[in-house]
Order: C-alpha cells, then sequence, then structure tokens
C-alpha cells in the first residue's frame, strides 16, 4: 500500500468513527462517549498532518530543495 493511501484510509477511518461516536452519543445520552468522540478529532487532526507531510515530502526537487522535500517526515 502506498503511503497516500495509508493516510487517506486513516483521516477516513478517522472521520467515521468520530460520527459512530457522536451517535452513540446522541442515542445513549452518555457523557462519555461524547468526550471519547471529542478525542477522536485530535487522531482526525494528527491523521490530517500525517497526510499533509506525505504531500510535501513527495515533491520533486526545486531551487531550495535540491534533494527533494523528504526532511519534513525524517528525523534529522
Amino acid at each position: 500500500m502506498r503511503k497516500r493511501q495509508a493516510a487517506v484510509i486513516a483521516l477516513v477511518c478517522g472521520i467515521v468513527i468520530f460520527f459512530l461516536k457522536l451517535v452513540a452519543f446522541f442515542v445513549s445520552n452518555s457523557v462519555a462517549l461524547l468526550s471519547d468522540a471529542l478525542e477522536s478529532i485530535i487522531n482526525i487532526v494528527a491523521s490530517g498532518l500525517m497526510f499533509f507531510s506525505i504531500l510535501i515530502s513527495d515533491r520533486d526537487p526545486d531551487q531550495s530543495h535540491k534533494y527533494g522535500h523528504q526532511k519534513i517526515i525524517s528525523n534529522g
């Protein structure tokens, strides 16, 4: 599986899980489910940042990045 595909799947799954938890909250009126649904927003943001960093790192080299943009996801 390619990096972009994995990032899109993670993002879509995070959004689906968020809405499922939100629906479960409205059905049960449980504050714990609402809290869990709101915590899922962090997972969605993290998946979005992962997708963004993959898009940037896949860019071809240019004048200011002679060896490419892959450093956005590496440690150093």
